[in-house]
This record gives C-alpha cells, sequence and structure tokens, in this order.
C-alpha cells in the first residue's frame, strides 16, 4: 500500500512544485522531478510511473535540503552535479558557468560551417572561454575526429578543472587541449574558426537575475553595457585569424545591433550575420571570411 499522500512519488512532487512556485521559481515542476530524480536515482519518467510509490523518510529530507538551496538560488545544475548538452552529460558545479540550450546552436551551425568554409583539410577550432568544456567537447563528438584540432580556453582554472573532467568523461584527452589564458593573448594564432560564449551581461542583469546568484560572476559579467569582452574578442582576434575564418560569438539578445556593428567595423571585408535561436531571439553574431585568390 502507499503510505500518505504526501509521502508518495507524486505527492511530495506536487508539494515541492507548490513550494518552489510561491518562491518565484517559473519551472517548479521540472525543479522538483530533477531534483526528486537525483535524489531517488531515477528518471523522470519513472517518476511519473512510479506515482504512487512511497517515499523514505531520509530521502524526502535530503530532497527538502536541496529545495531550500534551489529557492536560496542555486540552479538545478549545481544541485544535482550536471547539465545536459547536445545530448551528453557535463559535470558543473560553483566556479563554472552553467551551459544553455540555446548555446546548442552555435554547435551545430559550426557543423554546418567546417565542410562548407573548408571541404577537405584540419580545421583549427579555438572554444573561448570554454567554461565546462561543453562547446569544444560537443563539436568533437559530432566531427570526423581527423577534421579538427579543438582547443579550450578559459581564465578560470576553476572552469578549466570541470572542463578537464568532462574530457576525461567523454574519452576526448587527446582530440581537445585546454589552456588556461586571458582572451587571445596567449595565442598568436591564426585559427580558422572561433567560437565563444563569453561573459555579456550587464551588472544590472546578474544583480536583477535570482537564478544567476550561485553562478562565477566572471563568466557573467561583460562590463557596463555587456559589450566589453565582446569588443576585446574582437579587437584581439583580427590579428590571430586565418584569411578565411569564421567566427561565432554568442550575445544577449538587445545586444544584436551594436554587437553586428563592432564586428563589421573590425572586420569590414567579412559577412556578418546575427543568428536567432528557435524563439527568434537574436542568440548570436556570425562572422565569415573567404579568402579570394586575385
Amino acid at each position: 500500500m502507499p503510505g500518505r499522500p504526501v509521502d508518495t512519488i507524486g505527492g511530495v512532487l506536487a508539494s515541492a512544485a507548490v513550494r518552489l512556485r510561491e518562491s518565484g521559481i517559473e519551472t517548479a515542476r521540472l525543479d522538483a522531478e530533477l531534483l526528486l530524480g537525483h535524489v531517488l536515482h531515477t528518471t523522470r519518467t519513472r517518476l511519473a510511473i512510479d506515482a504512487n510509490d512511497p517515499v523514505d523518510a531520509t530521502s524526502i529530507k535530503a530532497f527538502e535540503s536541496l529545495l531550500d538551496r534551489r529557492i536560496q538560488g542555486e540552479s538545478v545544475a549545481y544541485l544535482i552535479g550536471f547539465r545536459e548538452f547536445m545530448r551528453h552529460e557535463f559535470a558543473v558545479g560553483p566556479g563554472v558557468l552553467v551551459p544553455r540550450p540555446e548555446t546548442e546552436l552555435m554547435v551545430e551551425r559550426a557543423c554546418e560551417t567546417i565542410p562548407r568554409l573548408w571541404p577537405t583539410g584540419t580545421v583549427r577550432v579555438l572554444d573561448l572561454c570554454t567554461g565546462s568544456g561543453a562547446i569544444a567537447c560537443s563539436l568533437a563528438l559530432s566531427v570526423e575526429a581527423d577534421r579538427l584540432f579543438i582547443t579550450g580556453s578559459d581564465v578560470s582554472e576553476a572552469a578549466l578543472a570541470y572542463a578537464r573532467r568532462n574530457r576525461a568523461a567523454l574519452g576526448l584527452d587527446d582530440r581537445v587541449e585546454l589552456v588556461q589564458g586571458d582572451l587571445l593573448h596567449w595565442t598568436s594564432g591564426p585559427w580558422d574558426l572561433i567560437l565563444t560564449n563569453p561573459p555579456y551581461l550587464r551588472p544590472d542583469q546578474i544583480d536583477d537575475n535570482p537564478d544567476l546568484i550561485a553562478e562565477p560572476r566572471l563568466a557573467l559579467d561583460g562590463g557596463h553595457l555587456g559589450l566589453e569582452l565582446i569588443e576585446r574578442i574582437l579587437v584581439q582576434a583580427t590579428s590571430r585569424v586565418a584569411a578565411t575564418f569564421a567566427m561565432m560569438i554568442e550575445i544577449d539578445p538587445d545586444q544584436a545591433a551594436e554587437a553586428a556593428g563592432l564586428a563589421a567595423r573590425r572586420f569590414p571585408e567579412a559577412t556578418v550575420t546575427i543568428v536567432p535561436d528557435l524563439t527568434r531571439r537574436a542568440r548570436f553574431i556570425d562572422i565569415e571570411c573567404v579568402e579570394t585568390n586575385v
């Protein structure tokens, strides 16, 4: 016989969802399911199937502890220790940015760009501000090994520790190089393809968003207008890209026109495209320049 309603999986989830929703968390039900699934070592699908099964007191106590931390602003990814990206699990925790689903679009576009701009040969790829290594590792898993030389770089040693862990877990130690360095100062290039999800938020955007409290400010703060890091990257990239190159930079949707303008000024011979995400909001700028034989 199942326990009292509040002690069943369904009852515990319903109660938790109400509590999270009352705390202003929009993804209350999803968060509750992910956290309880973590505690019970099961999937969301299994939680639905087993909704009438009882939950023991020890598990409820552990679950409630996670709920308290979620309400205090810790992300679900930090609480369970990983985030899925491009169908792979990436370890995350304090000190590293949690990869977002919208960034997957950059990897997908890179997979389309590589054979189009470089039909043969090895393409030198830099994942700048690599964080957990989600972009670099996902690209390595999506393209033939002999087609890419991939390097991920980050100024944060804490972030690189997670990137190394994820690289090893995915069996990519011999395919993805990881380097500690401040933006592009450490390299002379030339790079064929640069992918980056840099800090691009304004300080007020960070301060006003409770979901970002636990994430490293270093990976979020793009300066007064949110464009300072992006502009520095563009300036440094002018002398570090190959004759034929592509560069993709994730942006805040409200920055699209300004970021595209900065890119066009630094690379006047390139084609600059604002790329929308699935919600049709501007998500990153794509810069492409193809060497022409005169």
